[in-house]
């Protein structure tokens, strides 16, 4: 449920806490070494943003997945070709048309791999893609913009991912007790996955939270919650206002890139399962690199 080997933003042992971090003190440590630092720290806080990595385990694709499922769907509807499964020719991006698309990706991987590489080069000779297959965060915001009707579309169809992800992982449940039982060790968790699976975690351990990003809204998680906290940063599947082109990925949402600045700049921040995209988090963590005391504690 962890990486054994980690990068770590540190500050010198000669820096106490609060002070700024010396600029690019980078160094790889192994977990142990980790958590004897985290214990050393005292009573700094800590603040986690998970990423798709996070969730990868527990069935849910990452963009590289979401990508081929989503092109491969593209090319069986233009194409009018029947599906290598019972079902209609695709005709909508509703359940009734996915469901079964998903299911056989699932069942059979190989002949979905197979019709992947066929929707790959089939992309290649499309003006609208073929510029945008070498570079995966570009292609998965085209093909949401290029693809999707409108949200209703893109709802339905990270929807029924989701769904057939089987519950949380080790890591979800960890993580869940983390936040409820040990608040020092983490109360609150960033994302930007689409998924439950955090707040499922904290409800099958007998707790509650509080979650935003899920809707519009000006509320911002705060620094010293009375229970768990879980914020969305690219929002929840469940709702109309999921970012994944790229004009939804970069419009504002203040609320939460400003309650994000202040954890970062108020706590140690661990990082798991994200690789960086163009987004909050990205422009939040990009800012530590040209101002050392955007972060009170380290990164890891």
């Amino acid at each position: 449920c962890a990486l054994p080997i980690l990068i770590g933003l540190f500050r010198p042992k000669s820096t106490k806490s609060g002070q700024p971090l010396a600029t690019g003190f980078m160094r790889t440590i192994d977990l142990d070494t980790m958590i004897e630092r985290l214990r050393a720290g005292g009573p700094d806080p800590i603040t986690w943003l998970i990423g798709a990595g996070f969730s990868a385990s527990a069935g849910i694709p990452l963009a590289s997945g979401v990508c081929k499922r989503l092109l491969t769907f593209h090319y069986l509807q233009r194409q009018a070709m029947p599906p290598p499964y019972p079902g209609q020719k695709i005709k909508t991006w509703t359940e009734s048309y996915i469901r079964p698309l998903l299911a056989w990706a699932d069942k059979d991987d190989s002949k979905f791999e197979e019709l992947a590489d066929s929707a790959r080069t089939w992309a290649k000779d499309q003006e609208n893609l073929k510029d945008y297959l070498d570079d995966e965060q570009r292609l998965y915001a085209r093909l949401f913009e290029e693809l999707m009707l409108g949200p209703p579309s893109t709802q339905a169809f990270l929807s029924e991912i989701i769904r057939r992800s089987p519950g949380p992982n080790l890591a979800h449940r960890l993580l869940a007790h983390v936040l409820q039982n040990f608040p020092l060790w983490g109360h609150t968790v960033f994302t930007t996955n689409f998924d439950d699976l955090m707040i499922q975690s904290l409800m099958l351990a007998g707790h509650t939270g509080r979650i935003y990003g899920d809707i519009a809204s000006k509320d911002e998680p705060e620094n010293d919650p009375r229970v768990p906290q879980i914020a969305h940063l690219h929002g929840r599947h469940v709702g109309y206002n999921m970012r994944n082109s790229t004009g939804e990925i970069l419009a504002p949402n203040l609320a939460l890139e400003n309650a994000f600045r202040r954890h970062v700049a108020e706590s140690t921040l661990i990082v798991v399962g994200y690789g960086g995209w163009n987004d909050i988090a990205m422009k939040v963590l990009n800012e530590s690199r040209s101002n050392a005391g955007a972060i009170r504690g380290n990164l890891y």
